[in-house]
């Protein structure tokens, strides 16, 4: 057995435990890291079935109860050195590590570029940094498609039915996001709808309706379904019944 019986074993097990219940892993909530149950130093890989989500301070405390478990003195080392690659620059306790995280993780939502992207110029000046990056890089954009596809298969063959829920989701919600940017914002009676579609869903009132009437500032849902003619909704009657404004109507 790779990991000894002993108490830090005990709260390894109960903390991965813990974790897995709280299924963050497919449906992240907060600040979390991806920490692989088995080092990959053990023998560890990448499958869905050894990562699992932990919070800073729990990542912080997982890696130190790790090198409590071993007693190969060249795991206990890599160990060690995984554990102090992730503290060197805080020299302090697991808090201390999560504040800093939380500290950086702040910074990046706050500082980059998805917060500059109405800046036409900053995303001109992105797109020809990346453009430029890629120029006669052939065999990179090969071996990344071939990484990229290994990726998706290996994904795809652990879990299944997961693996085509999020592609479901992620096409749906770029479906929506390119609805959103292409369609044309039309303003019906203080609202706003994503084109004639969406006004036509929600309201009713077709295109037609909306340019010959509520554009010359009459009411159009008094055509809804009306053929011919119908008497002006301001047209006053008098006795018998008869408009004071018999000849006006709305078209």
């Amino acid at each position: 057995m790779m990991f000894i019986e002993n108490k830090y074993t005990k709260w390894y097990n109960n903390l991965v435990k813990k974790a897995k219940v709280r299924s963050v892993l497919r449906s992240p909530v907060g600040l979390y890291e991806k920490h692989h149950i088995i080092p990959k130093c053990c023998g560890g890989n990448n499958d869905r079935s050894n990562l699992v989500c932990l919070t800073p301070r729990e990542h912080f405390i997982a890696h130190l109860l790790l090198t409590k478990m071993v007693s190969d003195k060249n795991l206990m080392i890599r160990l060690s050195w995984a554990l102090h690659k992730m503290v060197f620059s805080v020299q302090g306790t697991s808090r201390l590590y999560e504040h800093y995280r939380k500290y950086w993780s702040e910074f990046q939502k706050n500082n980059h570029h998805a917060h500059r992207e109405d800046n036409e110029n900053y995303r001109k000046k992105l797109s020809d940094i990346v453009s430029k990056h890629w120029e006669d890089a052939d065999e990179r954009r090969h071996n990344v498609s071939i990484r990229m596809k290994n990726t998706m298969e290996t994904m795809k063959n652990e879990d299944p039915e997961f693996f085509y829920k999020r592609q479901k989701q992620y096409a749906k919600l770029g479906g929506q996001a390119a609805s959103q940017k292409n369609s044309i914002k039309i303003e019906y009676k203080g609202s706003i709808y994503l084109g004639w579609k969406n006004l036509l869903e929600q309201t009713n009132i077709s295109k037609h309706l909306y340019k010959k009437y509520y554009l010359n500032g009459q009411d159009p849902e008094l055509r809804i379904g009306a053929d011919g003619p119908v008497p002006n909704a301001g047209a006053r009657t008098s006795e018998g019944g008869k408009s004071d404004d018999s000849n006006r109507f709305s078209y």
